[in-house]
């Protein structure tokens, strides 16, 4: 219950301060995404979140 509480909570700050967030139903998912290759994070994490909206 304090766990979901939180995340209710972050969820408003965030969509508060990142307008365009606004357009989504609900910021919780199951996906998630995990690299341990320092040089590279940023690039993959970047291309990952650009095909979320691409996938099916």
């Amino acid at each position: 219950m304090e766990q979901e509480r939180y995340y209710v909570r972050l969820e408003q700050l965030l969509r508060k301060e990142f307008q365009e967030l606004l357009k989504f139903p609900s910021l919780k998912t199951r996906s998630y995404f995990v690299s341990t290759a320092a040089n590279v994070f940023s690039q993959i994490t970047e291309r990952y979140i650009a095909h979320q909206d691409k996938r099916a």
